[in-house]
Order: structure tokens, then C-alpha cells, then sequence
């Protein structure tokens, strides 16, 4: 009985561990676990007989067809104490450990409305970390970082720079530790050496030489290394074409590790919404839907830290799909995970747009197109332009919509902005002065409409994913096949 895992813990326990345990045991409903608690104690260790403790626990004689209900009795009674130690070891680790309480602190600000707190307090952290030579707490704190901008950097360009900082963070915090830990190995091997020459041994070191070490480094295989390096190779090779590369990376992580363990949720979230989101850019959606729909099915809510993130994509490629309505219901079932993200409640409000574009409801857009463009993001501005000449279209001021658009390609703005889309927004320019040129749809000459037609098979053939799928670029391309139909 003395070998039981129970008996050896409680036998070990300080008396300030003893009284915490008593207390928390003398209350739990499970008398029966309370007293074998006590007698364990309470019986001199040489004496501690799985008979003798039986009988005072059970007041009855043991026998042999009841030892399930005692060893069960002792399981219960383990858990039961390792839980209570175990509570008791954390709250005085969040007392005593600055970087454990911090970490809950800074998560606080981990909200929309408090993301540039949240920037704040993750800088300063790191730059404490630094004077500490604690370089390994400072990069957690940066990769946190990094996995929350994501939901709230929404300019390109401000994401690179954001992007290329992380990195070379990652960069010189790694050098840093690995430098420490690699000098304190050498310390011990010294102090290995040392021992050994005490002992008349022959002296072995058992430090690796620099290369030795980069060699040892590049040849280290785990599900986790594997899958980086994976994705390390595919992002230089980006393009439609190679999701079913990030497939292969998926069921290679699949197949590899267990699927229980925090970070290997995290990369399968991560490798989901990229294969989703690289299926919608390149236009094929149903695979993309697929693949949304897992994320959302295999992967716990909790672990999906901002849905609304992550939902926005999978609406975005429902409209994608011609599913405007169920896109429209999905931003209703979302809108209170939203909250007071400007960005999230600016990306919503297009998608909203966009759909009441396809189902071509002049009126909604009306209603939701803001008056003052002055007021809208920058980043916004260009597609709630285009937005406003769709109206003008579908309400049939064609002249209007045409002269709007025009107005857009003289200005700067495109050049500035959204520079990638100017052959997209050129063919709508080109579409509308044609429409407003002969007035009916059925009276563009047919040599017009292989001009538009040629501009169209350029763009889809020569621009990137991002501006084939171009929503009004796909509207007004609609709008030329009903006339080649006529």
C-alpha cells in the first residue's frame, strides 16, 4: 500500500498542503474519499494495510472482490488532491511570476477597440524582456502579436511593414537566446571536462562545433518543423495553381502529429483558412466553401479567437459563389461577434453592398452608400465609387454613371490605392461609355463588343486572382455577356 501513488504523495505533503486538502475534502460530496484521506494520514506508515485502511474507510472487513472499489477510491482521491495542489501551485505562480500574470494582463487589450493598447503593451513587455536577457518570453510575446494583427491591419502595405519588423524580431531574438543557451552549454561542458579530469577519466566533450550544431539544426524533422518549412517553400511559388500544395501540407500534419496538442490546432486552423481563402482568390469556390465549412467544423470555437475574421472571408466567398442571400443572413448571425472593430464593421458593410450589387437592388444601395465619401476609408473609397456608378447603372443614368467613372480614372487615387485594379476599372470606363454611346444595349455594333471582349480575355488571362474576381469587374463582365445574349 506504502507504493501507491496516492500514499506517496499525500505522505509527502507539507502541513500547509494537508490543511488546504482537509478542507477542500471535508466538503466534497464524497464522504468515503474524505476518510480515506484521513486514515492514510492518521496510520503510522508501517502499519498503512490495504485491509486496515479498507476497514476504516468502509467499516467493513475487506475482500478480495472488492479491491475495484478500493483502488477506484484511491484513483478518485489522487485526482481529487492533484487538482486541489495543482490550483493551489497556479495562483501563487500568478502571484510570484511576473511574465504568468502579464501574459493574462496584456490579453486583456486583445480586442478590437484596444488593439493599439494592445501594440503598446506587447512593445513594452518585449523591450523589459530585452534589458532581462529574457529573449524567449519577448519572442512568445512578438509571434502573439503577429497572430492578432492579422484581424486588424486591413492596408496591405501597412501588413508587409508590419510583417518584415516580426520577422527580423524573430530573427535577432533567436540569435540572442540561442547564443545564451549555446554559452551556457559550453559552461557545462567545462564543468563536464573538469569532473572528468577529477575522476582520472578520459576527457569528452560533448558540445558540437558551430557547424556541427547548424548541421544537427537543419536535420531536426517534427510534424511542426516539416509543416513550416512546407509552407516556407510554397509562399515563394504563390499562385492559383498551387493550393493542392497546402492540401498536401495539411494531410502531411494530419498524419503526423496529434491532432490533440494546442499548437498543432493552431496550424491546421492556420493551414485551413489559407487553402479556403487561396481556393476563393482563384475562383474556384466550391473547394474554397468545402474547406470554410471544415475550419468551422473540425476546429473548436474557442480556438477561433475572432470569428468574425474568419467569417468574413467565407461570406465573402458565399456572394462569390452567387449566394446572396444566405451571405446576407451569415452577416446578421455574425454581427455580434463584430463588435466595435471599425475595420470588421467597414468590411461587413461592403459585403453587404456587394451583395445588393448582384441582386442588382438599386434601392438597398442607395440606402447604404455613404453620402460623404470624405468619410469613408481610404482603402474603401475606390470600391464605394465603383458602387455609386453601379447605382447610377442600374437606375439607368448611364451618362451619369459613365462620366463618374471617368472622373475616377483621371484622378490619382487609383494610381495610389489600388493601382492593381486599374485594367478592371479601365474596362468598366470603356463598358459605360459604349452603353452611353448608343444608349440601348441592342445597338452596340458587334466590332464594340469584341473590343470589351478582348479587354476581358487580357484581364483574365494576364492580372492576378485578386483582380479577375474584382466585384464590380465581374458585375459589369456579367452585364456584357446579357448583351451578347440580346
Amino acid at each position: 500500500m506504502k507504493e501507491l501513488k496516492v500514499v506517496r504523495l499525500l505522505l509527502s505533503l507539507s502541513q500547509e498542503d494537508i490543511s488546504l486538502c482537509h478542507d477542500k475534502l471535508k466538503v466534497n460530496r464524497r464522504k468515503t474519499m474524505y476518510e480515506l484521506f484521513k486514515n492514510i494520514l492518521k496510520i503510522s506508515p508501517d502499519d498503512l494495510e490495504k485491509e486496515l485502511v479498507y476497514l476504516k474507510v468502509f467499516k467493513k472487513p475487506y475482500k478480495e472482490k472488492d479491491d475495484y472499489i478500493f483502488r477506484n477510491e484511491c484513483r478518485l482521491l489522487l485526482n481529487e488532491v492533484e487538482e486541489i495542489l495543482v490550483e493551489q501551485a497556479f495562483k501563487r505562480e500568478i502571484k510570484n511570476k511576473t511574465n504568468l500574470y502579464e501574459s493574462f494582463k496584456v490579453k486583456l487589450y486583445q480586442k478590437p477597440s484596444t488593439y493599439d493598447l494592445y501594440e503598446d503593451e506587447v512593445g513594452n513587455l518585449c523591450k523589459k524582456y530585452e534589458s532581462t536577457y529574457d529573449w524567449d518570453n519577448a519572442l512568445r510575446f512578438r509571434i502573439d502579436l503577429y497572430e492578432v494583427s492579422n484581424f486588424y491591419i486591413n492596408k496591405y502595405e501597412d501588413r508587409t511593414k508590419f510583417l518584415g519588423d516580426f520577422v527580423r524580431s524573430v530573427c535577432r531574438y533567436t540569435i540572442q537566446s540561442t547564443a545564451q543557451k549555446l554559452a551556457f552549454g559550453r559552461m557545462m561542458d567545462a564543468n563536464y571536462a573538469f569532473m572528468q579530469g577529477e575522476l582520472h577519466w578520459e576527457k569528452k566533450s560533448e558540445m558540437l562545433s558551430m557547424d556541427d550544431f547548424i548541421a544537427e539544426v537543419n536535420q531536426v524533422q517534427t510534424p511542426l518543423t516539416q509543416t513550416y518549412q512546407s509552407l516556407a517553400n510554397w509562399y515563394p511559388n504563390f499562385s492559383i495553381k498551387n493550393t493542392e500544395d497546402l492540401v498536401l501540407i495539411l494531410e502531411q500534419l494530419q498524419s503526423s502529429a496529434d491532432q490533440h496538442v494546442d499548437i498543432i490546432i493552431e496550424e491546421k486552423r492556420r493551414l485551413l483558412f489559407l487553402i479556403a481563402t487561396n481556393y476563393s482568390m482563384s475562383g474556384n469556390f466550391e473547394m474554397s466553401d468545402m474547406f470554410f465549412k471544415r475550419l468551422f467544423n473540425e476546429i473548436p470555437p474557442e480556438r477561433i479567437s475572432n470569428p468574425a475574421y474568419f467569417k468574413a472571408n467565407y461570406i465573402t466567398n458565399l456572394y462569390k459563389m452567387g449566394k446572396y442571400q444566405d451571405a446576407l443572413s451569415s452577416i446578421e448571425q455574425i454581427n455580434e461577434y463584430v463588435g466595435n472593430s471599425e475595420l470588421l464593421k467597414s468590411r461587413y458593410h461592403l459585403i453587404r453592398l456587394i451583395c445588393h450589387m448582384n441582386l442588382r437592388d438599386s434601392k438597398a444601395l442607395k440606402a447604404l452608400i455613404p453620402h460623404d465619401f470624405s468619410e469613408v476609408k481610404q482603402d474603401y473609397k475606390i470600391y464605394y465609387r465603383l458602387l455609386n456608378i453601379i447605382y447610377f447603372y442600374l437606375e439607368g443614368d448611364i451618362e451619369i454613371a459613365a462620366e463618374d467613372c471617368q472622373n475616377l480614372i483621371r484622378t490619382k487615387i487609383v494610381q495610389e490605392w489600388d493601382r492593381h485594379f486599374v485594367s478592371a476599372i479601365d474596362f468598366i470606363g470603356d463598358f459605360l461609355n459604349i452603353i452611353a454611346k448608343y444608349e440601348q444595349l441592342k445597338k452596340v455594333p458587334e466590332k464594340e463588343i469584341k473590343q470589351l471582349k478582348a479587354k476581358i480575355a487580357f484581364i483574365d488571362t494576364h492580372e492576378i486572382p485578386l483582380v479577375v474576381n474584382y466585384g464590380p469587374y465581374v458585375f459589369f463582365k456579367k452585364e456584357l455577356a446579357v448583351i451578347d445574349e440580346i
